[in-house]
């Protein structure tokens, strides 16, 4: 698995050039899933864009505040996160 981010257009570079290095090592580019991490919300409104460029899965990144009875199984559940209000 293969994660990235980045405007579509940056993102197909990107994967091109994950492309270019399989070929050069002799691997199948085919075998690698391509994710792309959405951490700019304006990102979210080209999806399409982003599975044009190559894109397999979407990760969408959660800002704070949380509540807290919203983040069950979640680091801050272990209390390894900061408590927000």
């Amino acid at each position: 698995m293969w994660n990235s981010f980045g405007p579509p257009a940056e993102y197909a570079v990107q994967n091109a050039a994950l492309n270019e290095w399989c070929m050069q090592a002799g691997r199948d580019p085919g075998e690698i899933e391509r994710t792309v991490l959405l951490d700019v919300p304006d990102e979210a409104k080209d999806l399409e864009g982003f599975i044009g460029a190559g894109a397999e899965h979407i990760i969408g990144r959660l800002r704070a505040p949380l509540r807290p009875e919203t983040r069950a199984g979640t680091p801050a559940r272990c209390g390894t996160a900061r408590d927000t209000p």
